[in-house]
């Protein structure tokens, strides 16, 4: 059985959650305040976009021809969106 973390391993791997997540966001109000970057980012998100839906598009014609499942199909569908 493996042994519970200490109080003092709980706390440190709080402190360095709390600090990951406070890097994350500086990071985050950097990349928005980042125009040029944003709207490089919005043009890979959008051609992201494009190639997910052309996929699902295929994965409905597999699925019509009875090579993909329908659950398979939904779900590459979902992640498309």
């Amino acid at each position: 059985m493996a042994k519970a973390k200490t109080s003092t391993a709980v706390c440190d791997d709080r402190k360095w959650e709390v600090d990951d997540a406070l890097r994350t966001l500086t990071r985050a109000h950097e990349i928005v305040k980042d125009k040029a970057l944003m709207a490089d980012v919005k043009k890979a998100a959008v051609e992201k976009a494009t190639e997910m839906s052309a996929i699902a598009g295929k994965m409905d014609s597999l699925a019509k021809m009875g090579l993909v499942s329908e659950k398979a199909r939904e779900k590459a569908e979902r992640k498309a969106r």
